[in-house]
């Protein structure tokens, strides 16, 4: 998963219907996605 683009991860969490707040860190919506899974 850290080998995605930003653009990329945010669309893999909305696909799954997470909410990412704008200013997020790579890291940020990595931890958001890995704990819905």
């Amino acid at each position: 998963m850290a080998t995605l683009t930003v653009p990329k991860l945010k669309e893999l969490a909305s696909s799954k219907g997470l909410a990412i707040p704008s200013k997020a860190r790579k890291a940020d919506i990595i931890e958001i996605i890995s704990k819905a899974d």
